[in-house]
């Protein structure tokens, strides 16, 4: 080692580092491993790991999941064991379209979550019993243009919801039972024209709601069991 080359070296490193059977670079310090898939062009197959830098389905260990930028399309999974994540970062999928239904739904310690850039519709109940989730930005997502079914509900520490000016359609329960929100501003929603019944709907701390200037439908109760 005495006369290698610091390129050689590093490859030494990155050689130590692989695990060729899952096809996977796992490096490990001391509590926290860390996964990165070795395969360019397929799917990944990460075992238990800390971070997971592909917007693929987390196993029970992973804390964060880190999207890249091959990452496209509608991201469709739903996490069976996700009671460890903390942290979705999608801000590098640019080709990533869509969430899909239920995509981080029941992420009990989740609290952190960037969108893609390019997001055009959110699905059904995506985040919904997120409990630790206590802010949701989308401004980042300036073509951000629908919200699915239940997309926040029962987020149990959620206080605030920045929506874009892009929205166009808001569907039911979208804000449903969140009982830490305390006001709703969708005045800067110039397109938003339907929004679904009971979208904000038990909100037990809620104190005002502005409703945006082009809104024609409003589901039923929209604000039923809201006594502030």
């Amino acid at each position: 080692a005495a006369h290698a080359t610091p390129g050689e070296m590093l490859l030494r490193l990155l050689r130590s580092w692989l695990d060729e059977s899952a096809a996977v670079f796992v490096v490990e310090g001391g509590r926290t491993t860390l996964g990165i898939d070795a395969r360019p062009n397929s799917e990944s197959c990460l075992g238990p790991c800390d971070t997971v830098l592909v917007a693929s389905p987390p196993t029970s260990g992973a804390r964060h999941v880190i999207g890249s930028a091959r990452d496209s399309g509608t991201l469709e999974w739903s996490p069976t064991d996700a009671r460890n994540l903390k942290t979705v970062d999608l801000s590098a999928c640019h080709g990533l379209h869509t969430i899909g239904d239920e995509a981080f739904r029941h992420c009990a310690s989740l609290h952190s979550v960037v969108f893609p850039p390019g997001l055009n519709a959110l699905g059904k109940h995506v985040l919904a019993g997120c409990h630790h989730l206590f802010e949701v930005d989308l401004t980042t997502c300036p073509h951000l243009r629908s919200i699915g079914d239940g997309a926040f509900n029962n987020c149990g520490a959620l206080e605030t919801v920045v929506f874009p000016p892009s929205l166009e359609a808001m569907g039911q329960g979208v804000l449903y039972s969140c009982p830490t929100l305390k006001s709703v501003d969708l005045r800067a929603c110039i397109y938003l024209h339907s929004i679904g019944p009971s979208v904000c709907a038990r909100c037990a701390s809620l104190e005002a709601v502005y409703f945006p200037p082009a809104l024609e439908s409003l589901g039923p109760s929209a604000l039923e069991w809201c006594p502030k």
